[in-house]
């Protein structure tokens, strides 16, 4: 049961690799006492049991480990978005069942694309997408360098992420959806409290 009342049953964070919003949500998570799922859990389910010749775009960054040499920008972009399209049925169903039973979650992932979030009915569902500057996003790919990339890598991968970020940003501004700076990283969680108290 949420500890703080609110207007919505799905809180849904979103936006790209490096703005932050995985350790926004669980704090988030924390604050209104609701359970967090991560998309990045159900793709990984998913693809131990879907046939992979029906489901490629579920596959493509496994399919394409050097992606940073493979792909330019565009294309990078084009396959994100096609990996939110490919799990966009699971988690509208999922987002579905929540608002249905009254079962109050946040889901944080990249994979909502706002295009696709914005053609269901979002009564009971709320959505916020985080996004950043690139030096922002450079700096946090460096800190959380869990696999010791080299420092090209870091810097394809920032670059990725943020052009990702900004197709995602304008996507959600045209449609009407909240978008945050997560810069001063130091104050996201207080200013996106903020707004969803405010927001109706």
């Amino acid at each position: 049961m949420k500890s703080k009342k609110t207007n919505w049953e799905v809180l849904i964070i979103g936006g790209s690799s490096g703005v932050g919003k995985s350790h926004l949500a669980r704090q988030l998570s924390g604050y209104f006492k609701v359970p967090l799922m991560e998309v990045d859990d159900i793709r990984i389910a998913l693809q131990q049991c879907v046939d992979r010749e029906s489901f490629q775009d579920l596959f493509t960054f496994i399919d394409n480990p050097n992606f940073q040499n493979e792909f330019d920008e565009q294309t990078f972009i084009q396959k994100l978005l096609d990996v939110g399209q490919a799990l966009w049925k699971p988690l509208d169903t999922l987002i579905s069942k929540h608002v249905i039973l009254g079962e109050s979650i946040i889901i944080e992932g990249d994979s909502f694309v706002p295009e696709l979030l914005a053609k269901r009915d979002l009564d009971k569902v709320k959505a916020i997408f985080i996004y950043d500057d690139l030096e922002a996003i450079k700096e946090r790919h460096l800190k959380r360098n869990r696999l010791d990339s080299a420092a090209a890598t870091l810097e394809k991968d920032a670059l990725f992420s943020f052009a990702y970020g900004e197709e995602i940003r304008k996507q959600a501004e045209e449609l009407g959806l909240i978008t945050i700076k997560a810069t001063p990283i130091e104050t996201l969680y207080e200013r996106t409290i903020e707004i969803i108290n405010s927001s109706h």
